[in-house]
């Protein structure tokens, strides 16, 4: 990476399901979710890939140097993403989140770009008797700004009950149609 020397990388592809051969320019590393990944330019698909370095089968280093674009930085490259995935195109994402996840989205800013809208703290006792205090408890509404929203759903989803998504509509579809494609497994 610091040399600016390119590599012939032979790497599995997880989507494709196959290894690619290809040259290589790195530009730089991140580590997330316990993962190593390496960006840079990918010859055989003529643009800037993420690649996951515990799916790189081989690597050989070439005498060809390569000049890193002045514009690209790897803050630049993940703007917007909610992880690794990116994606130009980006979407306003409304979600509401009740219970413990509520909590969680007051206490932890995940995004960037996240912002609470509306947060009615602990929520409110509607007790039907003498003495009773159940109440909904807290419930937040939260924006996000995101490219790629695979990961988003991931994380969404892991929330249960607790989150849903407000808008876009087409987001909430998609989230509907996994959860069904998964409930049909069980």
């Amino acid at each position: 990476v610091l040399n600016q020397k390119a590599v012939k990388v032979i790497y599995h592809s997880a989507s494709k399901g196959r290894e690619v051969i290809s040259e290589f320019h790195p530009y730089g590393m991140v580590l997330l979710h316990a993962s190593l990944y390496c960006i840079g330019y990918l010859a055989c698909y003529e643009e800037v890939r993420t690649l996951k370095v515990s799916r790189i089968k081989g690597l050989t280093s070439l005498s060809k140097t390569f000049e890193k674009p002045e514009d690209f930085s790897l803050a630049g490259h993940f703007h917007g993403a909610f992880g690794i995935f990116r994606a130009d195109k980006k979407q306003k994402i409304r979600a509401e989140f009740t219970g413990w996840a509520a909590t969680n989205l007051r206490e932890i800013q995940w995004h960037p770009s996240q912002k609470i809208l509306k947060d009615n703290g602990k929520g409110q006792a509607e007790g039907k008797g003498k003495g009773d205090s159940c109440g909904q408890g807290p419930k937040v509404v939260a924006t996000f700004n995101l490219g790629s929203t695979v990961e988003f759903k991931r994380w969404l989803l892991g929330f249960g009950k607790h989150a849903r998504i407000v808008s876009p509509k087409s987001l909430a579809n998609d989230l509907r149609d996994e959860i069904k494609s998964a409930l049909a497994k069980y």
